[in-house]
């Protein structure tokens, strides 16, 4: 048999190479920042970022306050913000055309006696519904308040 000639053997010392490359280098730091750009920190000053999250903690502190604080509210509620009334209003206002809807798709002669149940099925959550809606009409209402 022929033997294939091997290539010649480098003289490379590959655990000086690898150390090389291993040790840290002195990065060159170019920055297209020029000083006038970087906010340097004013000692004694505050920086804005805690300043606003104090503005924000006030702020909610205040609103809780004044939930607390109605002395109209019945022992154990708050007042339901204005924003989740209107929006439990449409829900139901949605909800109520959704049976109305329903109960005018029911023939008009009820044979049968499932007929006859759905129907008072539907007339029964439609007073429910109408009971809730004239209850969120009110321009306060107060919904009991959460122990967690």
């Amino acid at each position: 048999r022929e033997r294939t000639a091997l290539k010649p053997r480098s003289e490379t010392n590959f655990l000086e190479k690898n150390r090389a490359l291993s040790m840290p280098t002195k990065k060159k730091i170019t920055s297209s920042i020029t000083s006038s750009t970087i906010q340097q920190h004013q000692v004694g000053t505050v920086p804005t970022y805690i300043l606003e999250r104090k503005k924000e903690l006030e702020a909610q502190r205040q609103s809780e306050a004044a939930q607390r604080e109605d002395p109209d509210a019945p022992p154990g509620t708050v007042r339901m913000p204005d924003t989740d009334r209107l929006d439990m209003l449409s829900k139901l206002a949605e909800q109520k055309k959704h049976v109305q809807s329903s109960l005018h798709r029911l023939p008009l002669a009820l044979t049968t006696l499932r007929q006859q149940t759905h129907k008072a099925a539907l007339e029964k959550e439609l007073d429910k519904l109408n009971d809730s809606i004239a209850l969120f009409d009110k321009p306060v209402v107060y919904i009991q308040q959460d122990d967690t």
